[in-house]
């Protein structure tokens, strides 16, 4: 059966992760930080709000990798988490639809 935390989770959290220890989350934000301007940005991916935010990243990686998949390969967890960061700020900016536009009677949809 496949662990949960081998795909990449909708919306890049999982509330129920076990927290990193206080050293390994000391060393993923240095590395959040130093992988980010190597990090290629490509496709459907925008350098937004989520992949400038260490904690937001932090967050992914924790929810989709278990502590020792993120020590064996620390830098492939990061850009792969980076990478999903831009994903989602790019799908915020230009796909999510808000509702919140009048529709063709001038009526905004309150669902």
């Amino acid at each position: 059966m496949e662990s949960p935390k081998t795909k990449i989770l909708k919306g890049g959290w999982r509330m129920d992760a076990p927290a990193y220890s206080v050293p390994v989350r000391r060393f993923l934000i240095e590395q959040i930080k130093n992988r980010r301007p190597l990090v290629e940005i490509y496709g459907d991916a925008l350098r937004g709000v989520r992949f400038n935010d260490d904690i937001s990243v932090s967050i992914r990686v924790e929810s989709n990798y278990d502590e020792e998949t993120f020590m064996a390969c620390p830098a492939m967890v990061v850009d792969a988490m980076l990478l999903d960061a831009a994903q989602s700020d790019y799908w915020y900016t230009f796909e999510k639809d808000y509702d919140d536009e009048p529709d063709d009677e001038g009526e905004i949809d309150d669902e």
